[in-house]
């Protein structure tokens, strides 16, 4: 039952959420530019996602010539991915959690956020 809250938030309330707020940034600066606004956002965020992956592939890629296992480069991967998909969608909110999830100092910071969910979904079953 907690799965389908989840969904419900994040398929109804953050559209609307997203909506409303394009509405009132367009009332202050215009529709135009508000339009301007979100498609620059995700060419921008598009064109840094595309980097950023390639520069996660290229650390995988390293972890595994060192014999290392790459956990916290998958994730960051993985991230960046997320990130990407926020950046090119429509509205403001999500392209301030994607640009979040582009940096390094805050990648890091979700990607420990990551490791304990998942830490704690794993511990629950045992």
């Amino acid at each position: 039952m907690i799965g389908f809250w989840r969904i419900l938030i994040l398929l109804t309330i953050v559209p609307i959420a997203e909506l409303f707020l394009l509405l009132e940034v367009g009332s202050y600066i215009g529709t135009m530019r508000t339009i301007l606004l979100v498609l620059v956002t995700g060419v921008v965020g598009a064109t840094f996602a595309s980097r950023e992956e390639a520069a996660a592939i290229g650390r995988i890629r390293g972890d595994l010539r060192e014999g290392q296992i790459p956990s916290n480069s998958i994730l960051d991967a993985g991230i960046v991915l997320v990130g990407g998909a926020l950046l090119i969608t429509p509205g403001l909110m999500t392209d301030v959690i994607g640009f979040l999830c582009m940096f390094a100092s805050t990648r890091t910071m979700i990607r420990n956020w990551v490791k304990r969910k998942i830490a704690r979904f794993f511990w629950s079953y045992l």
